[in-house]
């Protein structure tokens, strides 16, 4: 079962991307100025390449962040006092691996 804090912010993820296709939600993610397109780029890939480079932990959360705040104002989530929100993505997150 998920923290309420977590319930509240996925809802809010939903609520604001559910409605794109998984095309439009690629699109975003490799967008100009996208940690994937820095990658990318600064590698020397060209359109259609492949590439299994690994795109920086930092470098994603910094581009996406600034995307996150903007769409789903991030201001207005209400944290837990005690950082149980991140806690509780850092076990999701682990759980994952």
């Amino acid at each position: 079962m998920l923290a309420e804090p977590v319930k509240r912010f996925l809802d809010k993820i939903i609520a604001t991307y559910g409605h794109y296709s998984p095309g439009d939600l690629v699109g975003f993610t490799h967008m100009r100025g996208s940690a994937w397109r820095m990658v990318r780029d600064d590698n020397g890939f060209k359109k259609g390449d492949d590439s299994d480079i690994a795109i920086p932990d930092d470098l994603l959360a910094s581009t996406l962040s600034s995307q996150f705040d903007h769409d789903l104002d991030l201001a207005a989530v209400t944290f837990d006092q005690d950082g149980s929100l991140a806690a509780e993505f850092d076990s999701m997150r682990a759980r994952a691996v």
